[in-house]
């Protein structure tokens, strides 16, 4: 598990959560387990920054993406799942 801080647009407090992973999935940031379990869910919009400790694992970040998306739509979403992945420090 990995300690994942939360900046949130309508709070001056950052919310701290434990999880493996998140991804983003109809406008929405859902935080889980390995095993796939929610920890937390936040809408896209309000959160402002997330941020990772050391202990993230070198793993694979999944991103499920709607099947409707036009390319255009899923090369935008592609992009900003890669920016925040290296932002957390997945990739290096």
């Amino acid at each position: 598990m990995s300690t994942i801080t939360i900046s949130l647009a309508d709070s001056v407090e950052d919310e701290t959560i434990l999880a493996e992973y998140y991804q983003i999935e109809d406008g929405w940031v859902t935080f889980k387990t390995a095993d796939g379990k929610l920890v937390a869910s936040y809408p896209e919009k309000r959160i402002t920054r997330i941020k990772a400790d050391n202990t993230v694992p070198t793993g694979m970040t999944l991103v499920n993406v709607v099947n409707a998306l036009q390319p255009e739509d899923l090369a935008r979403v592609t992009a900003a799942a890669s920016d925040r992945a290296i932002a957390l420090g997945l990739f290096r």
